[in-house]
């Protein structure tokens, strides 16, 4: 299992550092249950071993058979992990109908005082579910998750070929793929578009699996977020190539001298400084929907700002040397060095905007190709 695990995980691109099978905390499991036992917090019941907690019902420590149960087990990976690494903060990421279960060994761990100030915290998660109900094992309504990647980067690949002509968001230079590129660009999407549609909900709630909501082009989807970074690129290479015609005079240009924001400046300009605080919320609260909501958010207020204004003016930087050598100081030359500044305050809020972009989606473990 733990092989095909990895196998899995390479995919997604997880690296699991160390990993330890149920078997292996066998061996441990009798420390656990003589510690319990010699602190008296253990009592017998109807043949069992249990643990008595306050404000909840008791622990099985050991069943009336003899064998342990999940609760010994967890609490022997508690002791080992702490003895191990000493670590400021466990999290584990199981369902939400093992709260319950979670509550008993966390207190329990508290009352043998182990934690010495590690946080143990249970982020709960809801079901992935069918639009028609749950998926079940036991009625062979099931889809594994191999083939939910491969799916993805299957309809990932017809999006790009699709590109070409008529994807919805449109404006890119130097666009062709090689085959290579094709390849590695529909696995990012496709594997960045199961990524993002389960972290886009909250982990409490239950998702409902729909594929068109996975690949939308124009609402909250990874595909849409990635084609807004690539977007962001291609408004940045070919403002290379205007910057080399520049003079050091004009490349200089300080972006505090254009003040005159309208409106879908300003929207993202607000929405730069609110990047830091939403990474802390969405780390403080274990819920990364916090980060897709605000980068869909800055991906559609680029758009918007994209699509009502014209960011790059070719021959701009040549008119303001014309003026500059004719030493012209007429209202048009005036306007086109007004227009150059305003032009290299736009160029900024797009770098910006895809820099964000970027560092938001890494953090989900989502890659950004550069092109689409």
């Amino acid at each position: 299992s733990l092989k095909e695990f990895e196998r899995i995980y390479k995919i997604l691109g997880v690296k699991i550092d160390e990993a330890y099978g149920e078997s292996f905390y066998e061996d441990k499991m009798q420390d656990v249950i003589s510690e319990v036992r010699v602190k008296g917090l253990s009592k017998r019941s109807e043949g069992a071993e249990i643990v008595e907690l306050h404000g909840m019902p008791p622990a099985i420590l050991v069943k009336s058979d003899g064998t342990t149960t999940y609760y010994t087990r967890d609490l022997a990976t508690i002791k080992f992990r702490i003895e191990k690494w000493n670590p400021d903060l466990i999290i584990y990421e199981v369902g939400s109908e093992q709260k319950l279960h979670f509550q008993q060994v966390f207190e329990t761990a508290r009352i043998l005082y182990w934690l010495n100030g590690t946080e143990l915290v249970h982020v709960a998660h809801g079901l992935i579910r069918f639009a028609s109900g749950k998926i079940s094992t036991r009625k062979g309504q099931t889809i594994k998750l191999e083939q939910v990647l491969r799916e993805a980067v299957h309809r990932a690949q017809k999006i790009i070929e699709k590109s070409k002509t008529s994807l919805p968001l449109s404006g890119q230079a130097n666009r062709s793929l090689s085959a290579k590129e094709k390849e590695e660009v529909s696995k990012a999407v496709g594997i960045g578009a199961v990524k993002y549609f389960d972290l886009m909900h909250h982990p409490e709630s239950d998702i409902i699996f729909d594929w068109e909501k996975m690949f939308v082009m124009e609402g909250n989807s990874a595909p849409y977020l990635q084609y807004t970074v690539a977007r962001t690129q291609s408004v940045l290479a070919k403002s290379k190539r205007v910057k080399e015609q520049e003079s050091k005079r004009y490349n200089n240009l300080a972006i505090e001298q254009f003040s005159n924001y309208n409106n879908e400046e300003l929207l993202l300009l607000r929405s730069f400084i609110h990047f830091p605080e939403i990474i802390e919320a969405a780390a403080t609260n274990y819920s990364p929907n916090l980060l897709c909501n605000y980068l869909f958010d800055l991906a559609k207020r680029f758009n918007a700002f994209y699509n009502a204004h014209r960011i790059l003016e070719d021959d701009l930087v040549n008119q303001v040397n014309q003026d500059n050598q004719g030493k012209k100081n007429s209202i048009n030359s005036v306007n086109r060095l007004t227009q150059l500044t305003k032009q290299t305050f736009r160029v900024a809020l797009t770098s910006a905007t895809g820099q964000i972009l970027k560092t938001g989606l890494n953090i989900l473990g989502i890659d950004t190709p550069p092109k689409m």
